[in-house]
């Protein structure tokens, strides 16, 4: 039992799935969109809590009140949470406070944040808690992180280098804010996936910048950008020269290795090669 998406009666559902013989194979639970009280919150814990083998907990598109944030803090305290998702969940400010209180304590390598519409200092606060994770996954898109000192927060869990996925859409970036943390991502070596769609307030000059600090980057292999139509063909030809030239430079890294291997004469390795200098092309499709 991967996983399991809940829906109607949350104490009836939590109750039968309890008792279900491969209820300790269980890794994730969703209630996506679910109507929940602060009761159903409290079960919800309750049984995260009870079972260590949940690792994935995804509570999406509701408001949390202040009376259900000490059990927020408290699954994540005390429970074996990797990934927390809480896309387009709404708080209070002390529902933040709490939140970012939570985050400290935990576990988590892997949050979503989306569309929780959290302000500048809110946002900066809660990166704030994040720096202190190990997180390979984030996904702030949908708040407001143009900030200077939001962009620092970020800019340092960058500098960590573990990130692997990293999702900034619709944050109101400006120019500045990707000068700022564009050195980073080019520090942060582990770095596949970066989403920096609908940034409207970027310019075209600014991402040229920051491909020019990205240099040849050794794992990223998609970077999502997008905007109005002029912009989309202007960084489309720039996401294009950028890849011929990344493509090259691990061709040449490959072809370089036929010839040491050849010069070594160590044959048994060549097999490998195709599979290499196939992975080598591909990773360039964004």
């Amino acid at each position: 039992m991967p996983g399991v998406t809940f829906a109607g009666n949350i104490k009836y559902v939590l109750d039968a799935v309890r008792s279900t013989p491969d209820m300790h194979s269980m890794r994730s639970i969703t209630f996506r969109g679910c109507k929940m009280n602060d009761k159903d919150i409290k079960d919800l814990v309750d049984f995260v809590c009870e079972f260590p083998n949940i690792k994935k907990v995804e509570i999406t598109h509701r408001k949390f009140t202040d009376d259900s944030m000490p059990d927020v803090f408290r699954m994540l305290q005390n429970s074996s949470v990797y990934h927390l998702d809480f896309t387009e969940n709404k708080f209070t400010e002390a529902g933040v406070s709490i939140l970012i209180c939570a985050i400290q304590v935990s576990n988590l390598t892997s949050l979503d944040l989306q569309g929780c519409q959290f302000d500048e200092v809110q946002s900066a606060g809660l990166l704030e808690a994040i720096k202190g994770l190990n997180l390979t996954k984030l996904n702030m898109g949908r708040n407001t992180l143009a900030s200077y000192l939001a962009m620092c927060q970020l800019r340092d869990i960058l500098d960590k280098g573990k990130l692997v996925e990293l999702e900034i859409d619709k944050c109101e970036l400006e120019d500045r804010d990707l000068d700022l943390i564009a050195p980073s991502i080019s520090a942060c070596k582990e770095l596949k996936v970066l989403n920096i769609n609908c940034n409207l307030y970027l310019s075209v000059s600014a991402v040229k910048r920051m491909f020019t600090a990205i240099g040849l980057h050794p794992s990223l292999v998609r970077i999502c950008l997008s905007g109005d139509r002029e912009f989309d063909r202007k960084c489309s030809e720039l996401k294009w020269e950028y890849k011929r030239k990344l493509t090259e430079a691990r061709l040449i890294v490959v072809l370089l290795s036929v010839r040491v291997i050849e010069r070594i004469g160590c044959k048994s390795l060549l097999s490998k090669l195709p599979n290499e200098l196939f992975r080598a092309l591909k990773v360039m499709l964004f």
